[in-house]
């Protein structure tokens, strides 16, 4: 990988962390408004599905840059791993695909679990 390859993966995940993090804290911010059902934040509810989380406990802003921060890392390593593979487009495709499919199973599924540890499952009581 040459270097100004390395320097425009850098300027992409930095563009993607402020576009994530945006989009999270307007999804946040229009919860409140009458389509309650569009504003809900897709990371949230797949960790509360799949790990039992309080819906109310991640919804702060500490919690949506952490989500920003991973989806665009998941984002920047597919794209780089695509770019780099010297195959056909439609393969490209599928590996990408089946890539970041893999990724966001496995480091939300990580994710959920630490955030279980620390004290965010619905049933958790407050430590002295």
């Amino acid at each position: 990988m040459s270097k100004e390859n390395i320097i425009l993966a850098i300027i992409f995940y930095f563009i993607m962390v402020i576009f994530f993090y945006f989009r999270n804290i307007l999804k946040l911010a229009n919860q409140n408004k009458k389509r309650k059902k569009d504003s809900e934040i897709i990371e949230v509810k797949y960790l509360c599905i799949t790990n039992n989380l309080d819906k109310d406990k991640l919804l702060n802003n500490k919690i949506m840059f952490l989500f920003s921060i991973i989806n665009s890392l998941i984002v920047d390593f597919v794209f780089i791993v695509v770019i780099q593979l010297k195959i056909s487009i439609f393969i490209k495709f599928i590996v990408g695909l089946l890539l970041f499919l893999g990724l966001i199973y496995s480091v939300y599924g990580i994710l959920g679990k630490y955030l279980l540890k620390r004290g965010y499952g619905k049933n958790e009581y407050k430590r002295n």
